[in-house]
């Protein structure tokens, strides 16, 4: 009996050894591209480079992301077996091969609710333990046929989820919300993101995502038509702006609403030009604000915006792109003239969409500034949409 035993246990500890690359008999954690367990590839950021596309630079502060960055990490919520819908207690697996808008309002998040994947280098890994795949438990449900659809985040500090917990049935929304220290600086707003892989089987392999971007982007250029010098002494945008917005997943398409802005504003005032940057634009020429000596953009805003405004109701009622109140306050000189104060409304005249960049001129003409918008239609942050995710 003895024997018996001995001879059983030597290929156990030899299989374990092979498998860990351990000396002891411990069971390791499945390697992260074992089929049995969902992983996640390395995120993908569907945009060019803010000016200058393909420049192998780590992002700053009022930079637009143009990959994911290393070392940081983003929030997932994961789904598949909805809920019995006389029963909401009760899985039904019979459904969990459905597409998500069929499954979505009866759905908990079954497979994983605000984990948090961290990206370094090659790797996308989550803590704990690894979440296998669902397996067949009985022959008229197929685990293999089961589709599970992923909803992620970032940066992770800046969003709330409701339902708050992993167990209450509804379809998610994601809230994404300014951060109070950004008001009075608009290099502390973050660069913020969601993703989505709806319907995505076992059989497709590590869950990929692709993030976009959520917010509208403003940059600022100075344009001389004088023939005498005009230094810029000052230079900010003050008003009322929206403070959230929701992104909800009610189909395989993210819908966001914007909170009226009388129950959902800050009151920003951003400079871009301080007394001691001041500078000079010479006649007839130009200035980018924020434009480094290596070409890159420096200064891009970031702001949400209103889904539901329209040309004809902006800056009227309830319904405003960006926000209201809005105004540019310049202090200048032109020649030799002392300093003069201006303020210039700062008012759109079309939508603005959210993954887009504009540039607000503001040419010196004769003795004032006029504020012109440009869509910067060459340089939009994202280039068509892909099967992953689609902003209404």
């Amino acid at each position: 009996m003895k024997l018996k035993q001995h001879i059983f246990l030597i290929p156990v500890i030899a299989a374990v050894v092979s498998a860990s690359g351990c000396s002891d008999n411990t069971i390791q954690t499945p390697l992260p591209d074992a089929s049995s367990v969902i992983t996640f590839g390395l995120p993908a950021v569907s945009v060019e480079a803010v000016g200058q596309p393909g420049i192998d630079k780590a992002p700053g502060r009022s930079t637009l992301l143009n990959a994911f960055p290393s070392g940081e990490s983003f929030n997932v919520l994961g789904y598949c077996i909805p809920r019995n819908v006389s029963n909401t207690a009760e899985e039904d697996r019979s459904q969990a091969s459905q597409n998500w808008k069929q499954k979505a309002q009866f759905s908990c998040a079954d497979v994983f609710y605000n984990t948090t994947v961290t990206v370094n280098g090659s790797q996308a890994t989550y803590s704990g333990n690894l979440k296998p795949w669902y397996t067949t438990t009985e022959p008229s449900n197929d685990a293999a046929n089961f589709l599970y659809s992923f909803m992620a985040y970032y940066p992770v500090g800046n969003f709330t989820v409701a339902p708050d917990n992993a167990s209450t049935v509804g379809v998610p929304v994601i809230t994404f919300t300014i951060p109070a220290e950004a008001y009075n600086d608009h290099t502390r707003i973050p660069d913020a993101m969601i993703a989505a892989n709806f319907n995505h089987c076992q059989a497709d392999g590590k869950v990929d995502m692709t993030f976009r971007h959520l917010l509208t982007g403003f940059r600022f250029r100075i344009n001389n038509y004088d023939t005498d010098p005009l230094r810029i002494e000052s230079l900010r945008l003050t008003g009322r702006f929206y403070r959230s917005s929701n992104f909800s997943f009610p189909t395989e398409a993210v819908t966001q609403t914007t909170p009226e802005l009388a129950s959902n504003q800050y009151n920003g005032n951003f400079s871009f030009v301080s007394a001691a940057d001041n500078f000079e634009v010479a006649g007839g020429s130009a200035k980018l604000l924020g434009t480094a000596a290596d070409g890159t953009d420096g200064t891009t805003l970031l702001l949400l915006t209103n889904p539901a405004a329209t040309p004809e109701t902006v800056d009227n009622g309830t319904d405003y792109f960006i926000g209201a109140d809005k105004k540019l306050v310049i202090n200048y000189s032109i020649g030799n003239s002392g300093t003069i104060s201006m303020e210039i409304p700062f008012r759109l005249t079309y939508k603005t969409t959210p993954a887009h960049r504009y540039t607000a001129n503001l040419n010196f003409v004769g003795d004032k500034f006029v504020l012109i918008f440009m869509a910067d239609n060459n340089e939009n942050w994202e280039s068509g949409s892909d099967n992953d995710i689609t902003i209404n």
